[in-house]
């Protein structure tokens, strides 16, 4: 497959685009900790300054890239030495786009580009996760403690005796019952409000 100048040219301002929210990502206040430290005595301990996350894509985003523009440089002569920063790099790719395009190395080039936007993307702004994944099944030790956390007492027998009279459903698992705790507390909930 043959890359055009036009398509590295793109490629390569996207993910510009990418690398300057990466940046801003780097030093935004106010988030969520992803990562609590804990001292010894159980209590939070300080946080370090900055993201590390989007600091270390970062770094790792800009040697693979640098090493396709060493590559790459070999074959155009560039006027001036790159530093290892993304933005000169880029802005050299999207200048010499042409000569690009018509070396071997063009498609992994433009793959490398597009990689690394997804990559970027894919940290900036996670998938939602799943809702529509059933809700798992759990032991009968689990829904006691589950019931009560919520204020509800029920033992083992009364959970048999419900899954007998079908008002909540069961699934073996070798010699345990396993039921599904969103039954249960609605069960539980619909009796006490009765």
């Amino acid at each position: 497959m043959t890359i055009d100048d036009h398509r590295l040219q793109t490629h390569a301002r996207t993910l510009a685009r990418a690398f300057a929210e990466l940046e801003q990502a780097k030093h935004a206040t106010g988030q969520i900790r992803d990562q609590r430290t804990m001292r010894p005595g159980g209590r939070l301990g300080p946080q370090t300054p900055g993201h590390d996350k989007p600091v270390e894509l970062c770094i790792e985003l800009e040697e693979r890239l640098y090493d396709f523009v060493c590559d790459a440089k070999r074959y155009i002569q560039p006027e001036r030495m790159l530093p290892k920063s993304w933005r000169p790099m880029l802005d050299w790719i999207i200048f010499n786009a042409w000569p690009l395009a018509t070396l071997d190395v063009a498609d992994e080039l433009d793959t490398e580009l597009t990689y690394q936007t997804h990559r970027i993307n894919r940290l900036l702004y996670p998938a939602a996760p799943r809702i529509d994944r059933p809700e798992p099944w759990q032991t009968a030790r689990q829904v006691v403690t589950l019931c009560a956390a919520h204020g509800h007492r029920v033992t083992t027998a009364q959970l048999r005796q419900l899954a007998h009279r079908g008002i909540i459903d069961t699934q073996s698992a070798g010699n345990r019952n396993l039921y599904r705790p969103s039954q249960v507390l609605a069960h539980l909930k619909g009796t006490t409000n009765a």
